[in-house]
Parts: structure tokens; C-alpha cells; sequence
């Protein structure tokens, strides 16, 4: 994951770093956003979460199709319709 942050947070950021508050940046994200999702997830809201995206993870993308094809032919199809429509002009 890329976290793209405005200079002034980072410098901001940085600072508590530098003042020894955190190990690194990535410790102070780190430690940001557990303190975030602790506060806007219950332990149950939490737990039910997790297990509906552990779920979603072992899906297969043809699940999501309408026709059931597989990622391959849907990407496939996208960049076939995408290299056609340049052609065009």
C-alpha cells in the first residue's frame, strides 16, 4: 500500500520522529490508524468485519462477472475494446 500524505503532515510527521515520540513514520502510521479503527470499530464490528473480508479474499473473480468469465477474458475484453476505439481515430 502507497499513502500519499500533504509535505506539512509528513514534516509534522517527521518532527515526532525526530523528538523520539515514534520510532519511525511508518511506526507513527502504523500506530495512527490502529488508534483510528479502534475508534470507529467495536471488538464485535471488528471481528464480524475481518471475517467477511477473509471471505471475500478466497473469491474468484469470475464471481463477481455477470456472465461468470473469468479475469483474463474481462481483462482481455476491456483491452481488445480499448485498442479498437484507438484505432478508430
Amino acid at each position: 500500500m502507497t499513502v500519499r500524505l500533504p509535505a506539512d503532515d509528513l514534516a509534522l510527521i517527521t518532527s515526532l520522529v525526530s523528538d523520539k515520540k515514534f520510532e519511525t513514520e511508518s511506526d507513527f502510521v502504523r500506530t495512527a490508524v490502529s488508534d483510528l479503527l479502534a475508534q470507529l470499530f467495536t471488538p464485535e464490528q471488528r471481528e464480524k468485519t475481518l471475517a467477511a473480508v477473509s471471505r471475500l479474499e478466497g473469491a474468484d473473480i469470475s464471481d463477481f462477472t455477470a456472465d461468470g468469465s473469468g479475469a483474463e477474458d474481462v481483462l482481455r475484453e476491456a483491452l481488445d475494446r480499448s485498442m479498437s476505439d484507438r484505432k478508430e481515430f
